[in-house]
């Protein structure tokens, strides 16, 4: 069940050449992929909630504003050149922005964690 914790290469040979791959989405894969969103999502909006309440004299606010700016630069870029002229369309466009992020993130962060598992499990075998 949990073999990616005690095995992450195996597991991810195993994904790699399709073994693990199953027909369809599983219902405790969909389980996973809301979770996953989710945290992508309080993620999002953890970063905006830093630039609301950080001064903006402060280092972690140019940190995070650097970081915002530069992993939206795409939307940034499409939204300059598409303009939306009404404000609802901006909302909507605002909308569909932080979903995209979100989903951008739902992906991201298994795989960070997944690197992050397989250096723990380096280091361990080094000492």
């Amino acid at each position: 069940m949990r073999d990616w914790l005690t095995n992450p290469m195996a597991w991810l040979a195993k994904a790699c050449t399709g073994q693990a791959a199953s027909p369809g989405l599983r219902p405790r894969a969909t389980r996973r992929w809301r979770v996953a969103f989710g945290l992508g999502m309080a993620f999002e909006l953890g970063m905006v909630a830093l630039l609301a309440l950080l001064p903006n004299e402060s280092w972690l606010f140019a940190k995070v504003f650097n970081f915002m700016q530069f992993s939206h630069l795409p939307f940034i870029w499409l939204l300059s050149v598409v303009e939306p002229e009404s404000v609802v369309g901006g909302i909507l466009a605002l909308l569909l922005v932080v979903t995209a992020m979100a989903l951008v993130n739902a992906e991201a962060i298994p795989g960070q964690a997944m690197a992050v598992l397989e250096m723990v499990a380096e280091a361990g075998r080094q000492v």
